[in-house]
């Protein structure tokens, strides 16, 4: 990947309006306002330019841990019904159970599954025919999910208001 006519390494850190530029790139496949999209990923800076990307495009992120079996994993597909997966390569075994189409994150091939890369997403050009759907304070953003210590996991909905009210919280 290259910033201008540098290359950039692999932990590079994105300016502002990057962060923003996958959701308005060509995404490659019909994700569209309300569908959920799987972010299956260890910490990355590559973590909130997905979840802000799919956020800013009015679909709802939903997160699993890495640590999760496969058959956790599989619950949750079962359950929120995603329409596409970010995972790294490292842990597209993990989807090996679901029919999900991939985008890599980070650097690996081999995976027919695999649909795009973030890297290629970021560096694009802009998808002009994309209908950008108007994205308000009252839609679901997050559908997170428990860890199932006391029993199976459980889904909880934010809104980008609920995520909004918490910015406040962060600086304590």
């Amino acid at each position: 990947m290259k910033r201008g006519d540098q290359p950039v390494a692999a932990s590079f850190s994105p300016t502002y309006g990057e962060q923003w530029s996958p959701s308005h790139r060509r995404y490659p496949t019909s994700a569209r306002k309300g569908d959920v999209v799987l972010l299956l990923s260890p910490n990355s800076i590559f973590f909130p330019i997905v979840c802000l990307s799919v956020m800013s495009l009015g679909a709802i992120i939903a997160t699993t841990n890495p640590l999760n079996t496969n058959l956790e994993i599989n619950k949750q597909i079962a359950d929120s019904k995603p329409v596409l997966a970010f995972t790294t390569t490292d842990l597209v075994p993990k989807l090996a159970d679901s029919n999900l189409s991939i985008v890599q994150i980070g650097s690996g091939t081999g995976n027919r599954r695999i649909v795009n890369t973030l890297e290629q997403m970021m560096t694009a050009e802009p998808n002009r025919n994309r209908i950008k759907e108007r994205v308000t304070q009252d839609d679901t953003a997050t559908l997170l999910y428990s860890s199932g210590t006391t029993g199976a996991s459980k889904g909880v909905i934010s809104s980008h208001r609920n995520l909004i009210a918490m910015v406040p919280t962060l600086d304590s």
